[in-house]
């Protein structure tokens, strides 16, 4: 038998690939062409005016709620376009009465846009939901067509707003602005931005429009916000701003012995999805960008200090005669009048400016002032949030004792709510200075989940020093807060450490303080031997109460009570 040529086995099966090939183009042709051809010039007058159309991408924010998976609290949502192209659209009037019955339009605005026949593409509306998009292209209507957008999204609105921030525009960029947002900007941001529509495909190769979801070049970011304690934080410091008609509270609530912010919130707050209606003046978190004099809760960091420097014992005695001079002022405590021979508990119960500047003197104003520093008040924490300021401790440095007795008792010196809160959780942890930190873990793009570097804690105090402190401040609760709580509150189950503090706030108006305005601070944690959270509270010039232990105790126990029972805090009594 003659073989077959191999070459002309080669040719025909080309010959029939080819034939193949060209009945289903031909078959493909004839269905766009005549059996779907209205559908298609239809779709091709409504799209071609937009070929590709970048869609936003960008990672997703998280809150860790104690038990379950994380909560979105900033994402991409999208909506839908609706717009029309006035060159191909044959009656106006019908069209505006069948869009009208499913999605409100303006009529007015509408038919300015039909008239501009020279402009292929009028935008009547944004922010359509899927259902009424499909509505929508269910109408068929030559001319009449949507296109996906994305946007950012924040679905708890004013929770945490100064914490996570917001977008806006930076020339023609849109950028992270405030808060998380900013700070991590380059990690959220989607540098490929391969989500697209490409309408040229749609209609040549009858592909539907997609939206590409993947993730290439951005990441996820979760917080150590638990949502529970945010919103119930977010609520007292409402209520507590109103019914002392401040200028602003705030709040934080840390772990002690790692530094994870389970809650940071300031009041006023806005709306994420609605701030350019909000008073710019909120944007920044003030936890973290603004300082003050914080008052006497500075006094439980002076004790620690006499204590650990080995200048007083627990057992120490100092006479009070009322004042104490330095440089040509006298001061004196809130509570005028001399108490005579006092204890050292008795600085704390009384709250006592003569006393603290008293533990200057026996410490050395040199040696005080580096033990001040080196719990950081001067300093940023670091923590991942943008506009952290420095404290302004200066006066630390002077050569008149007056400003090394008024640090003593936080005044003259002004510190951020974060720093403070890491200088006073050395009190509840055994002297260790921890870096507060509130971004959990980063999830990446390829899968892999990034756990942020922390710093080693630094001692600065023993735990024998922190235990004695701790005992005060325990009494200071059991014998004197406890008388001032509002209503059935008390705790009498866990032992809580905690102080208040009340400071006069510097005038712009005349040198000096002013006679009116106060700043009103509280700290406290539980069980205070083995304490889980340390709260931190702070008001802004309250008015209609003079003391913090009269604006801040309630509000602390309520949080403090809360908390024990969310994260069902074994009793230490």
């Amino acid at each position: 038998m003659r073989k077959k040529e191999p070459g002309t086995l080669g040719l025909k099966f080309i010959l029939v690939t080819t034939f193949v090939a060209a009945i289903v183009i031909v078959t493909k042709l004839f269905f766009i062409q005549i059996v779907e051809g209205n559908e298609y010039e239809n779709r091709a007058a409504n799209q071609y005016i937009r070929p590709i159309h970048q869609l936003f991408n960008r990672g997703d924010i998280y809150m860790q709620p104690r038990e379950g998976e994380p909560l979105p609290v900033a994402m991409i949502e999208t909506t839908y376009v609706l717009y029309i192209n006035p060159q191909v659209l044959s009656n106006p009037v019908e069209t505006f009465k069948k869009i009208n019955e499913i999605t409100e339009i303006d009529e007015e605005s509408y038919f300015k846009k039909t008239a501009k026949l020279e402009d292929p593409y009028e935008i009547l509306k944004r922010d359509l939901p899927e259902e009424v998009k499909e509505e929508i292209s269910d109408l068929n209507i030559k001319g009449v067509s949507t296109h996906p957008e994305r946007k950012r999204y924040y679905p708890s609105g004013s929770l945490a707003s100064q914490v996570i921030g917001f977008m806006s525009y930076d020339k023609n960029e849109l950028v992270g602005t405030y808060g998380i947002e900013r700070e991590f900007q380059d990690i959220l941001e989607d540098k490929n931005n391969e989500g697209h529509i490409n309408i040229f495909a749609e209609v040549l190769l009858n592909n539907p429009v997609t939206e590409n979801n993947e993730r290439e070049g951005n990441a996820d970011v979760v917080l150590t916000l638990e949502p529970s304690i945010q919103i119930f934080v977010e609520k007292e410091l409402k209520n507590l701003r109103e019914k002392y008609n401040a200028k602003q509270a705030g709040a934080i609530v840390m772990d002690p012995n790692t530094g994870k912010i389970v809650s940071m919130a300031s009041s006023p707050t806005f709306d994420l999805n609605q701030f350019s209606s909000a008073n710019s003046e909120y944007y920044s978190n003030p936890n973290v960008s603004n300082v003050y004099e914080m008052g006497s809760i500075m006094k439980a960091l002076t004790m620690a200090v006499g204590l650990e420097s080995g200048a007083i014992s627990t057992d120490s005695t100092f006479y009070d005669k009322g004042y104490i001079e330095a440089d040509g002022y006298k001061i004196t405590n809130v509570y005028k009048g001399a108490r005579g021979e006092t204890s050292m508990q008795g600085i704390i119960d009384h709250s006592m400016n003569t006393g603290a500047s008293w533990i200057v003197d026996q410490v050395g104003k040199n040696k005080f002032a580096d033990y001040f520093r080196s719990l950081g008040l001067g300093e940023r924490t670091g923590i991942s949030l943008p506009s952290e300021a420095s404290g302004l401790i200066d006066n630390l440095e002077s050569p008149r004792k007056i400003e090394y007795y008024t640090a003593s008792f936080g005044q003259g010196i002004a510190t951020t709510p974060i720093a403070t809160v890491r200088a006073l959780s050395a009190l509840a942890n055994g002297g260790k200075l921890v870096d507060p930190y509130i971004v959990d873990e980063i999830y990446q793009a390829d899968g892999s989940t990034k756990t942020p570097k922390r710093n080693a804690p630094k001692q600065i105090f023993s735990e024998e020093t922190t235990t004695q402190v701790s005992r005060m401040l325990v009494n200071l609760v059991d014998e004197t807060l406890d008388l001032i709580i509002e209503g059935d509150q008390s705790i009498s189950t866990h032992t809580v450490a905690a102080k208040t503090g009340t400071a006069q706030v510097s005038s712009d108006l005349i040198s000096g303080y002013s006679e009116s305005d106060s700043f009103h601070s509280f700290f406290g944690y539980f069980p205070a031997y083995d304490p889980k959270f340390i709260v931190f509270l702070w008001v802004d010039r309250p008015e209609g109460v003079t003391y913090a232990s009269g604006s801040l105790t309630s509000p602390f126990f309520n949080i403090t009570n809360y908390m024990i029972d969310h994260y069902a805090i074994n009793p230490d009594r």
